[in-house]
């Protein structure tokens, strides 16, 4: 068996093996209705392009649970809140569809711009027995490409929301920036 062979069935088996997480909300919270009320949801739920948002049941969901989630007060820690909620699920959101379904929408010309985040980006916050700070995202790689990603997503037709997903997480690092 050719060296190539192996080393590629271990790559797929570590893809296939990772965790998938998706919309997270907690229980108590007034939005696990919003979010679907499911009790596992898979990247196959998320939209891509903006017009899926008001239009798909799918996107339907996600919009009313992030709405929900972007006022909700529930809090139990900071890992485990309505805004690391809202932030986790728009990180997913971005994850899935510049990573994992670009096709989708109008983006394949942003990926020059915004591939230097997928490290970021596709980072497991959700763990089993643990999770990642609030804000473990906040790196000078972040900083450094997250404004041309949203330039070109923001300025790209059927990616707009997407854009506006992640110039929320660039005024949030810029804020961290000033601690």
């Amino acid at each position: 068996m050719a060296l190539n062979t192996v080393f590629a069935g271990l790559l797929a088996l570590a893809y296939f093996c990772e965790p998938v997480a998706s919309l997270v909300y907690i229980r108590q919270s007034k939005c696990a209705a919003a979010c679907g009320d499911k009790s596992t949801i898979s990247d196959d739920d998320v939209v891509c392009p903006d017009s899926s948002f008001n239009s798909t049941a799918e996107g339907l969901t996600i919009r009313d649970c992030l709405l929900c989630q972007s006022t909700g007060t529930t809090y139990v820690t900071d890992e485990r809140s309505d805004t690391y909620n809202f932030l986790s699920n728009q990180k997913f959101t971005l994850q899935t569809c510049l990573f994992q379904r670009s096709g989708e929408t109008s983006i394949s010309s942003c990926e020059d711009s915004c591939h230097p985040l997928r490290s970021i980006l596709t980072s497991q916050w959700y763990r089993t027995n643990s999770t990642l700070p609030i804000y473990d995202y906040c790196s000078s790689t972040f900083g450094q490409y997250a404004g041309d990603c949203v330039s070109c997503l923001q300025g790209k037709k059927g990616s707009v929301i997407l854009g506006n997903f992640k110039s929320l997480r660039l005024r949030l690092y810029r804020a961290m920036s000033l601690y």
